[in-house]
């Protein structure tokens, strides 16, 4: 996190069109590194099996599509395990509304209409997902897909 977040407000301030430094490159690719190795030790919670039909079906890449979700994660978070929320936060020098806000700064996510049949196809997926187990407080295929409803405003 304190690789990844300084070097994300970096990027989130360039824009689209910002031509990255070899020094910001390094930092996010070391960040990156040890964020991969973080998850196959511990695995991914839910925003992981819900950025997989976005990835899919609308081609945003899987890491922003994930991204998508970690505010409500973070939330989760905050209910259910509030020591370890308030370390990621100060690891990360934001709130939640921090984060939230440096990552809708940078996503850049092509117009989603979720129709009846994926959703229909996200509950049979979302079925006993190890993830949603991961998840503060554990997190259920309904939740999912309230959640997937909030997010795009169905």
């Amino acid at each position: 996190l304190e690789l990844l977040v300084p070097g994300l407000q970096e990027l989130a301030r360039g824009g689209e069109t910002m031509k990255i430094p070899a020094e910001l490159h390094e930092r996010l690719f070391t960040g990156s590194l040890y964020a991969g190795m973080v998850l196959n030790e511990c695995s991914t919670a839910f925003p992981h099996p819900l950025g997989y039909p976005l990835t899919e079906r609308f081609a945003v890449p899987h890491g922003q599509a994930c991204a998508l979700f970690l505010p409500a994660l973070l939330g989760r978070g905050e209910t259910f395990q509030p020591g370890r929320t308030r370390m990621i936060y100060r690891f990360a020098g934001l709130t939640r509304q921090g984060f939230a806000e440096l990552l809708s700064a940078l996503k850049h996510l092509p117009i989603i209409h979720l129709d009846s049949s994926l959703l229909e196809d996200c509950r049979a997926r979302w079925r006993d997902v190890k993830n949603f187990k991961n998840s503060p407080g554990g997190f259920t295929a309904e939740e999912a897909l309230s959640l997937f409803e909030k997010t795009f405003a169905l």
